[in-house]
């Protein structure tokens, strides 16, 4: 998969301000893989993490589970740049 990335995410990326857009290529579900093993870590939620993914508890620990640690997925969660600072949190139920 090739995608654009806009002057902003391409910032993001390279930790400066806007950029020339250039075009990347991901490895294939390479984001959604990401953000389960991620999600998973950050949250500890695995019902409400296989539920987003559409998968069953028991693939979701074959899969993403122990990846990454706790403290590598609540740095992928805050989204920073010199110009701006933005905090994800979840709105999930209790």
């Amino acid at each position: 998969m090739v995608t654009e990335l806009s002057d902003q995410q391409t910032g993001w990326i390279d930790g400066g301000g806007p950029q020339k857009r250039r075009i990347i290529e991901w490895k294939h579900n390479g984001l959604r893989h990401t953000c389960a093993s991620m999600h998973l870590a950050h949250f500890s939620n695995e019902a409400y993490t296989a539920l987003q993914l559409g998968h069953s508890v028991d693939m979701l620990h074959r899969h993403y589970k122990g990846l990454v640690t706790r403290e590598q997925a609540a740095a992928f969660w805050v989204i920073e740049t010199p110009s701006c600072k933005l905090e994800v949190k979840p709105n999930i139920a209790s």
